[in-house]
């Protein structure tokens, strides 16, 4: 339950006379004045008639008058220091208005704004603010009630009919009854109510609160008010009006009663005692709240009730629109009965209706003349009535002593610790129960007779923070407020409070410090130099500090100036079996519970048997932490399970929790499953997708249990969310926590929490986990492989990986898999070797891999020491399996040292010699990546001495150039940067690009064979079709030679054409390694990649026109070639490549806009060539060797005298006749078969690339389970 203690301000305006102004004053409670003003009534008066007159003003605007007319500057400020000074504590801020100034009593002050962050808030509606309207009586203040159940008298007075005219005075009653109905239901395990039967009398109602054996806590009337206007004109203040309120109450008979004020208060005094009164009336009815004339301020039905002794009236100033009433007084009975504070209650209530552009929310008002606001305190109140004999996640507190059992060992350690000592620590890890063992154990024992334990939980303002604790503790101590600056200040005023009532001893409990701990550095010395003054100064006084084991080493900075720390520690520990058969077993003996009792073997085996093999498998504790024979149980595991196995047999009606209920239910795991489920579909469904991605992203860290903070749910930007999670997920015991060395880790508290975070994971986090399980899988393959070998040859093993390192390295398959979906995994130091050189052998990307192995620092440090170290000593008589292990997947193993290389260890050292003088070149490039992530700054100069070194030997070798080239080009492809800003482009030297350039070649040798072929077919196709289909329509004697020949032609066209386009990445040092489809627009290109697609269309206009050329020189032997086709060729080409757009992806779906350029671009291009000679006249020309001329198209169908008629010998002449203009449509459509034919020729191809490595991988799978 929320617990409000917030800094007393009052605004008070007194009346000094009619000659002098009035006296406005701020105050720290009720009676210590921190700031006065003088107010000028008259221009108040003025100034709020212009502003009541001001049509222009929006409600904010009008708002922040009101709160210049209430706080002028000098207040304004000072308002503001205390308002900040408040901080989370809150302010309960009363306004009390002399009832000789009647205009100011009028005036709506709920309805102040005030400036929060560059924008206006009503004051009314904060939700850590208590606005009232104080009213200083006689009577003495009310003092809560405190045990019972809260009594609660509902009368609803409705004596209009229903005539369905707007302007009806009836209302839905059922509605309203429906509305505060169901407020009370939802705390009916607190409160009872009594309705007032019809009809609603006002003697009815009295004699109710009369006749009623233990008094009503709250009395809720919903009806009619009105205020009867009787102005008399010459009366001083005339602009005031006169007048009364009434109330309408039923007559027997049922027709409308109208009471008025003065009548209602004479039969009020006449048949009601003032001690039945009820602490708090809610008068649901318009004009309740103050009227004032030119007598009195005070004639409203709220303060005349106030006066007469009631504690708190909540009214109605104004006319009330039903559905704001009711929605009204259903919030604050809601919040009511959280907190007990009814101001808190009332601005909340009000924050809940509130709508800018309307003043309804505005209209309820609040008289009081209590002091705190509190008409109970829930946690004394409703203690017993709530009680339950296990907590479930809530700490037992003090009422609870009699249900809190298992922990005498530890109570009597803290008990011995505070008699002895004045500071003493008591810790333990999450979930363990220190709260409630403070709560219900320690304080309960203490917390009588000459001692008082006060306990407080927050720590940025501990003067603050000890009042408020003195206030609600045992004897209830209330300290004036006043500015206290220290706790030494605090602690002085209740020094004297404490010795008159027979209290020498003050036990200052400081429950879950790890908040102070969390405070920044200079708060935090200011909070320990506080404390060392309390112990050194206050001899009454003793200290406890509670803390969690993960905040211990934070704890360690203090022991400089609290020694006492140390020797003064009492650990808590989890809850042995037999502790658990008493915290189980015992609560049930009380006759309140309808549960009587537990199966005593239900107690005593299964459920300590279960949740002890629950937390063995979960490695509860800080790793680290040694296992021991005792059974060990998490405290709060077992209330969880206990509360519900108790709340299940309560619903069935059974005084037995039975085994077999137990059971059913899927035993202690099954019941911490569901209540995950729970937890987060009710407690989390505000946070629930950024909680779906914390729990998800702990889960996806599968090879580690603990989890840093900093890696938890990475995409998540707001940090303070995720930390807030975390501690709430911590609190619900779904994750534990330990904390080391300033850093947080947590873990999933058991392996019902990790299964439900892994479904909520969803595929991708299944294949997370089984990209683990494949990790293994290689690892123990490649492991088996290496202890084979060695069994079967341990003496003749050589430098050279066997042929048959393929089979136990992981496969092409398996890298790719884990590439895309093992990203989150860490793996152990060795796998990330393996999988590296794994992806080396087979020429795979390398990325992931070299990631992981930039966050091994313990693989570093490894790798570190095999360089600076002596290579026998860390090679051959290496006994740590982590280093064998790398040595074998480096290929350092029999490699053969100079004898010069120890001498020459501080210029280089054996990775650095096995990167260049390997016989195997993955155990080179393995080295040089190696040496590179562990040496960042001077990875290079090692590989030049060590190159240098190796060029002197006598053996022979390959070229030292080339050597470096493949050492540069290796690590340039991982994407690592060579001194003087080398990078990705095209090395460091020609040799380099040229190793780079044909790594890329043998890389993608099967594609561009592929893409070849599917071209060279497809060009072949189209043209020897085309010109066998003109042939045979022609009916001549060609078609039989004409076949081959062109379609030769198109075979080698497309052949070359394709290979320039391929070669266009390689030379770029490009490398897309899974093609994706077409590029889908032309804009696209131009934006993102043209230099790539630019160079190919080059390199495929080069490669067609050459090859053109040379065939064009071939025919025409041993005449010479005509030159213009040998130019046009290249023209030609341009527009086969454009059609062709670069390298094609394996895939068509382009749509009428992807393919309109591209085969548009080749009919253009080749319609130009054959139309531009055409035009001058030339019936012979053709541009290109497999285009044909006018001539031709007349010779091949002269022989119809149809066609005949249309041709003449000089048809082009004179421009392009009919066969010119077939001539030019033969060459577009060739430029749009040859893009087409080379298009899905390469397609196809491709399409079938792909099938034939599924089938690959589908057998290797097969072959290999």
């Amino acid at each position: 339950m929320e617990q409000f203690l917030p800094d007393e301000i009052t605004v008070e305006v007194k009346w000094q006379g009619s000659d002098r102004p009035c006296r406005l004053s701020l105050l720290r409670a009720v009676d210590i004045p921190v700031v006065s003003a003088e107010l000028d009534l008259p221009a108040l008066a003025q100034a709020y008639q212009h502003l009541t007159q001001d049509e222009m003003l929006d409600h904010g605007q009008y708002g922040q008058a009101l709160f210049k007319l209430l706080f002028p500057e000098a207040l304004r400020d000072e308002f503001f220091r205390l308002l900040g000074r408040a901080g989370e504590r809150g302010v309960r801020l009363t306004l009390n208005l002399d009832p000789q100034i009647p205009g100011l009593h009028t005036i709506p002050w709920e309805r102040i704004h005030f400036p929060k962050s560059n924008a206006l808030f009503p004051l009314a509606t904060e939700a850590s603010v208590g606005f009232s309207r104080l009213l200083v009586t006689e009577h003495p203040e009310a003092t809560p009630k405190s045990r019972g159940c809260f009594r609660a008298l509902l009368a609803l007075a409705n004596p209009f009919p229903d005539t369905g005219e707007p302007d009806s005075l009836h209302f839905d009653e059922a509605a309203e009854r429906r509305k505060i109905v169901s407020a009370l239901e939802a705390n009916s395990d607190k409160v009872t109510w009594d309705e007032l039967p019809k009809p609603v009398t006002l003697e009815a109602l009295l004699s109710c609160l009369e006749d009623a054996e233990q008094g009503y806590d709250l009395l809720y009337f919903s009806g009619h008010g009105y205020w009867e206007r009787s102005n008399r004109p010459g009366q001083p203040d005339a602009g005031l009006e006169s007048g009364e309120a009434f109330l309408i109450f039923d007559r027997q008979d049922g027709a409308p009663d109208k009471v008025s004020l003065s009548a209602f208060m004479q039969r009020l005094d006449r048949t009601l005692e003032k001690k039945r009164l009820p602490g708090l009336i809610f008068l649901s009815a318009c004009h309740t709240a103050i009227k004032a004339n030119t007598r009195t301020a005070l004639l409203g039905f709220a303060p005349r009730l106030v006066q007469a002794g009631c504690p708190a009236v909540i009214c109605m100033q104004e006319s009330i629109e039903e559905p704001v009433a009711r929605s009204f007084g259903s919030k604050f009975f809601a919040e009511l009965f959280e907190h007990g504070c009814i101001d808190l209650a009332v601005n909340r209530a009000r924050a809940a209706v509130y709508e800018a552009h309307t003043w309804q929310w505005s209209i309820p008002v609040l008289f009081m003349h209590t002091q705190d606001g509190m008409l109970f305190w829930p946690q004394e109140r409703f203690q017993e009535l709530l009680s339950k004999p296990y907590k479930y996640l809530t700490p037992f507190k003090r009422q609870d002593a009699a249900l809190f059992k298992g922990r005498e060992r530890e109570i009597q350690s803290v008990l011995h610790a505070v008699a002895e000592q004045r500071l003493a620590v008591v810790h333990g890890p999450d979930g363990i129960g220190l709260t409630s063992l403070m709560e219900a154990g320690v304080c309960p024992r203490l917390d009588q007779a000459d001692t008082l334990v006060v306990i407080l939980s927050e720590y940025l303002d501990l003067a603050g923070m000890l009042r408020n604790g003195l206030r609600a503790s045992r004897l209830h101590i209330y300290l004036p407020a006043r500015d206290y600056l220290t706790p030494r200040q605090v602690l002085d005023d209740a020094t004297g409070a404490c010795l008159r009532r027979g209290v020498n001893r003050l036990v200052l409990v400081l429950d879950q410090f790890e908040r102070a701990l969390r405070l920044p550095a200079e708060q935090q010395a200011g909070l320990r130099a506080a404390l060392v003054d309390l112990l050194d100064q206050a001899p009454l006084l003793r200290l406890v500090i509670v803390v969690h084991d993960n905040w211990r080493d934070a704890l360690e900075a203090w022991q400089e100036q609290l020694p006492d720390l140390v020797g003064s520690r009492i650990q808590v520990g989890p809850l042995l079996a037999d502790q658990v058969v008493e915290l189980v077993s015992t609560p049930l003996v009380s006759n309140r519970f309808p549960v009587k009792q537990i199966e005593a073997g239900l107690a005593s085996h299964l459920l300590p048997t279960d949740l002890a093999n629950i937390y063995k498998e979960a490695g509860y504790g800080a790793p680290g932490t040694q296992a021991d024979d005792t059974q060990p149980v998490d405290a709060a595991q077992l209330q969880i399970v206990c509360d519900w196995l108790y709340r299940q047999a309560v619903a069935l009606g059974k005084p037995i929790i039975e085994p077999g209920l137990y059971t059913q239910a899927g035993r202690a795991d099954g019941i911490l499953a569901r209540t995950m489920a729970d937890t987060l579909e009710w407690d989390f469904a505000a946070e629930h997708v950024p909680t779906r991605d914390v729990l998800v992203s702990i889960a996806g860290q599968v090879n580690q249990r603990w989890v840093a903070a900093a890696l938890i749910a990475p995409k998540i930007l707001d940090r303070d969310q995720v930390a807030r999670i975390l501690e709430r997920l911590v609190d619900f015991e779904l994750l534990d926590c330990y904390r080391t060395a300033g850093t947080s880790y947590y873990a999933f508290a058991n392996q019902s929490v990790k299964r439900m975070a892994l479904e909520m994971g969803g595929t991708e986090l299944q294949l997370l986990f089984q990209a683990e399980g494949e990790i293994e899988r290689i690892w123990r393959m490649w492991w088996v492989a290496q202890l084979r070998r060695e069994s079967s040859s341990p003496d003749t093993l050589t430098v050279q990986p066997p042929a048959s390192e393929s089979r136990a390295l992981a496969t092409i398959e398996q890298l790719r898999t884990l590439n895309e979906t093992a990203g989150h995994l860490h793996p152990d130091n060795t796998r990330i070797l393996l999988l590296l050189r794994s992806a080396i052998h087979h020429d795979e990307p390398v990325d992931l891999w070299l990631r992981w192995l930039k966050e091994a620092p313990d693989l570093l440090g490894l790798l570190q020491s095999l360089e600076s170290g002596q290579p026998d000593t860390l090679v051959e008589h290496s006994e740590h399996a982590e280093t064998r292990q790398a040595v074998l997947l480096l290929g350092l193993r029999h490699l053969p040292v100079p004898e010069t290389l120890p001498a020459q260890a501080g210029e280089f050292g054996l990775l650095a010699w096995s990167a260049v003088s390997h016989p195997h070149p993955t155990s080179r490039q393995v080295s040089a990546l190696a040496l590179a992530l562990a040496f960042p700054d001077d990875y290079t100069p090692r590989l030049e001495k060590a190159l240098s070194a190796w060029t002197t030997l006598p053996e022979g070798h390959a070229p030292p150039r080339w050597r470096r080239a493949e050492l540069h080009g290796s690590l340039l492809d991982a994407g690592l940067t060579l001194p003087g800003g080398e990078g990705h482009g095209a090395g460091k030297d020609f040799s380099t690009w040229a190793w780079r350039f044909r790594r890329r070649l043998v890389r993608h040798s099967r594609r561009l064979t592929v893409m070849l072929v599917g071209s060279a077919l497809g060009m072949a196709s189209v043209l020897g079709g085309w010109y066998f289909l003109l042939n045979l329509l022609a009916w001549t004697n060609q078609t039989g030679p004409n076949l081959p020949l062109y379609a030769f032609l198109g075979a080698m066209l497309g052949a070359v054409t394709a290979l320039g386009i391929g070669l266009a990445e390689p030379v770029l040092l490009e490398d897309s390694r899974e093609p994706e489809l077409f590029p889908p627009q032309w804009s696209q290109v131009l934006r993102h990649a043209w230099l790539p697609y630019g160079l190919g269309v080059l390199f495929g206009t080069l490669a067609f026109g050459l090859t053109h050329a040379l065939l064009v020189i071939v025919v025409s032997f041993p005449q010479p070639p005509a030159w213009h086709m040998l130019l046009l060729g290249f023209i030609a080409g341009l527009g086969v490549s454009l059609g062709l757009y670069a390298q094609p992806r394996a895939g068509l779906k382009l749509g009428w806009r992807g393919w309109l350029p591209r085969l548009g671009a080749a009919a253009l291009l080749l319609a130009a060539i054959q139309w531009v000679p055409c035009l001058a006249g030339d019936a012979e020309w053709i541009g290109t060797n497999f285009t044909f001329s006018a001539a031709k198209f007349e010779s091949l169908f002269m022989r119809y005298a149809w066609i005949d008629q249309l041709f003449s010998p000089t048809a082009c002449q004179a421009g392009p006749g009919l066969q010119g203009w077939l001539a030019v449509l033969n060459a577009a459509l060739l430029g749009i078969l040859l893009s087409l034919g080379s298009t899905f020729g390469m397609d196809a191809a491709l399409r079938k690339l792909a099938e034939w490595r599924r089938r690959k991988q589908d057998d290797d799978t097969g072959g290999t389970q």
